[in-house]
């Protein structure tokens, strides 16, 4: 067998094989598809107002382990899950020590809401704060900085 028909050859199985490729791509894309259409919906609404019934301080006025295994676990599968969530954390702490400024950005035709917290040291924001950062979602949608002293800043759309 020459060089060129050794070529040819190997071209002519590339090319059954290119083709049984794209068939099995197809069928794979078919599946995929059908999965997706008997899949259930995610939810796209925000978690109801029942995600901030209960007492969530302790008797010394610390966040609860239930209060921070919530914001560790708070639903984060759309964007709309984002601010009630920083609603939640801010109403556990900075009233006491810290601070928590909020501003109105505009980002192109995004309205943002930058949050700059800074923890005063106190125990309870610390808390807060690394329990923020567990909800990996979350925190990679939103954290911006950190600088050494407890501050944070974040950007949440809205």
């Amino acid at each position: 067998m020459t060089d060129h028909e050794l070529v040819q050859k190997i071209r002519e199985r590339l090319a059954v094989i290119d083709q049984q490729a794209l068939a099995d791509f197809d069928e794979l894309a078919k599946r995929c598809a059908d999965k997706r259409e008997n899949s259930p919906p995610i939810p796209l609404s925000a978690p109801p107002e029942e995600a901030f019934a209960g007492s969530f301080m302790d008797e010394h006025d610390y966040p609860t382990d239930a209060a921070l295994d919530k914001i560790e676990h708070w639903p984060t599968n759309a964007m709309e899950h984002i601010p009630p969530l920083f609603e939640f954390v801010r109403s556990l702490g900075w009233e006491t020590y810290g601070t928590w400024r909020e501003t109105a950005l505009m980002e192109g035709d995004c309205e943002m809401l930058r949050v700059v917290a800074s923890t005063g040291g106190w125990a309870g924001n610390e808390s807060l704060i690394s329990a923020l950062q567990q909800n990996r979602t979350a925190w990679s949608l939103t954290w911006q900085s950190s600088k050494r002293g407890g501050q944070f800043v974040f950007e949440i759309r809205r």
